[in-house]
């Protein structure tokens, strides 16, 4: 049986596999390629650095295919933050990918993208509604406290957000979100998208050379404890191997 929902395509000057069922990128000929589908027994330490306030924690869950938990604690803006170490470069044309989804759109914000801090003070991830930490990066992010549960796209330098970018539609409980932020420093433009469907582009890429983590942050916004689900990440760049 011929496989229909696998395409490739040039992009940033790599070529891309996906599917254009699920929008996951499969592979990409990158000098720096990282996956983590999260099919071990445990998180692996040795990758990901995880800081949570109070009961907050990252754990595998049974699922098919591999999956990671992020339980926050129980009071209001608890939070966790998962990074990975500072591996990536934002003069190397960085570009990531995650799948996930969390359990109450109304009660819990995320982000996922690129950092150049691996942990965030107390009650606090790295962009969210109506606040940036300090620092410098490139976020896909989704904030109950926004009141419309829309994933929003944006670059952040110095503490300064730039515009940010929205998918057409909300978010949902326990629905799915595939993003993809693509930081091209060439032409000085960074890309997002969410299920496949470009909703932006800055004009703007993290400030040239700084050395990026992969982080994950979530963190309630009501006091009850609330997950978020991770399927897979994966970012790569195009520079140094």
């Amino acid at each position: 049986m011929p496989i229909t929902n696998m395409r490739t395509e040039w992009k940033q000057g790599v070529l891309r596999t996906y599917k254009t069922d699920t929008y996951e990128t499969l592979a990409v000929d990158a000098p720096v390629w990282f996956a983590d589908d999260f099919m071990g027994s445990a998180v692996n330490g040795d990758i990901w650095a995880s800081t949570g306030v109070n009961s907050g924690a990252a754990a595998m869950s049974a699922e098919t295919g591999g999956l990671v938990r992020i339980t926050t604690g129980t009071a209001d803006n608890d939070d966790l933050d998962l990074a990975t170490g500072l591996n990536f470069n934002s003069g190397d044309g960085c570009c990531m990918e995650f799948r996930l989804r969390d359990n109450d759109v109304s009660g819990m914000a995320w982000c996922a993208g690129f950092s150049d801090s691996q942990t965030e003070a107390a009650d606090k991830i790295a962009i969210m509604h109506g606040a940036v930490a300090a620092g410098t990066g490139a976020y896909l992010y989704m904030d109950g406290d926004s009141a419309d549960y829309i994933v929003r796209g944006a670059v952040v330098n110095s503490t300064a957000a730039g515009t940010a970018h929205t998918a057409a539609a909300a978010t949902t409980d326990a629905g799915f979100v595939v993003g993809r932020i693509e930081c091209d420093p060439t032409a000085g433009v960074t890309d997002f998208y969410v299920n496949g469907v470009h909703i932006g582009q800055s004009t703007a890429t993290p400030a040239a050379t700084s050395d990026l983590c992969v982080y994950i942050g979530a963190i309630n916004r009501e006091g009850a404890a609330n997950t978020l689900d991770v399927d897979y990440v994966k970012a790569w760049q195009t520079g140094r191997a």
